[in-house]
């Protein structure tokens, strides 16, 4: 079933953006978020090793300092 969801520009270009740092198209990506959000449970998530290895990938692309140690 088709769905339609209006953003803020802000919003798609960072949803394009991740989406590409992922190496899919933003609609795909989009899909897998809704997806996901979808089936979210009220308690805590469990993560497998994998999905935990995965997301701390993720993470340190967001933690590399540019600053050079002094």
């Amino acid at each position: 079933m088709p769905i339609v969801i209006n953003t803020k520009p802000e919003v798609q270009k960072e949803l394009s953006r991740q989406a590409a740092a992922h190496g899919v198209d933003v609609v795909s990506y989009a899909a897998s978020l809704f997806e996901e959000a979808a089936y979210v449970s009220a308690g805590p998530k469990k993560l497998s090793l994998g999905q935990l290895d995965k997301t701390l990938q993720e993470l340190t692309q967001f933690s590399q300092d540019s600053r050079t140690p002094g």
